[in-house]
């Protein structure tokens, strides 16, 4: 007896952006906690700045990689700019903490916007490069 073969339909274009959007904001929230953690952690021992800095850029570099891999791996087509689209909310997010801090943008918050595109881009293209099981 032949076994069917199941095939995914592509999603369509505005149901791939809910998605993204849906992934995105666990992203953001992701990286609040992941920013909250690093904060606590800075203020129970007495760190350095470019520790401090260091930390910052894991966290957003953390939170861009788990926020693409997670757009993508429920879109599951096009991953590196799903990956992308899925970036630009955790830039906001962090723009909007920058900006409320103080009132200029420094070069490290350049960096960290980098880092969160590269990183969320990479995501997604792991997650679509990730083979599934096919179970008969």
């Amino acid at each position: 007896m032949p076994k069917a073969i199941i095939r995914e339909s592509k999603n369509s274009v505005p149901s791939a952006i809910l998605k993204v959007i849906v992934s995105s904001l666990i992203g953001c929230v992701l990286m609040i906690i992941l920013f909250f953690s690093a904060s606590a952690l800075i203020f129970s021992k007495d760190l350095n700045g470019g520790f401090i800095t260091a930390l910052s850029f894991i966290c957003a570099g953390l939170s861009g990689f788990v926020t693409g891999f997670i757009a993508v791996r429920r879109v599951k087509i096009s991953g590196l700019l799903y990956g992308l689209l899925s970036g630009i909310p955790l830039c906001l997010l962090l723009m909007v903490l920058t900006l409320s801090i103080s009132a200029t943008v420094s070069i490290n918050f350049l960096y960290a916007v980098i880092i969160i595109l590269i990183s969320s881009a990479f995501g997604g293209i792991t997650a679509v490069n990730i083979k599934r099981k096919i179970r008969y």
